[in-house]
């Protein structure tokens, strides 16, 4: 695959310091960034499918978890501050 991309002149500037500072080139540099970046976007999907997938489960909105979660929050303060009373 080809791909023709127009770089900002601040970023173009950063990828050639590190590619010189690597002894490397640019283009060697933006397709190891892109890869590692995709191999990480990946990893965390398959991360965090179990919890996807509980959550789901749950049948709660997002709504609701946020006030759940919220609800939780202020309960662990409340203990923190009674625990060091």
């Amino acid at each position: 695959m080809s791909l023709h991309l127009i770089i900002p002149d601040p970023l173009a500037k950063g990828l050639e310091a590190r590619a010189e500072a690597e002894g490397s080139t640019a283009e060697q540099v933006a397709l190891s960034v892109i890869e590692r970046e995709l191999k990480s976007s990946s990893y965390l999907g398959d991360f965090l499918a179990p919890v996807r997938k509980a959550y789901e489960e749950t049948g709660m909105t997002e709504d609701e978890s946020f006030d759940f979660l919220e609800a939780e929050k202020h309960a662990l303060r409340r203990e923190c501050r009674a625990a060091q009373e």
